[in-house]
């Protein structure tokens, strides 16, 4: 896994951004959110083991790199 400049954040050989250290991958969080409308204290409750920073720095990453 390799480091980004966003907190909480890493990346894969692939290129596939994770939460550090967890299998969550940014992509799920941000479908949660969109999908569903959840807000990341709704994500929390779904996706146990994650907390608030982790999952506000997914949905952050997502929308910079979502194109």
């Amino acid at each position: 896994m390799v480091a980004t400049a966003w907190p909480f954040i890493e990346l894969n050989e692939g290129g596939v951004a994770f939460i550090q250290g967890t299998r969550t991958k940014v992509t799920e969080i941000a479908e949660c959110h969109l999908a569903y409308r959840w807000d990341a204290e709704q994500i929390q409750l779904q996706l146990s083991g994650l907390t608030l920073p982790q999952i506000h720095a997914a949905l952050g990453y997502y929308y910079e790199h979502k194109s």
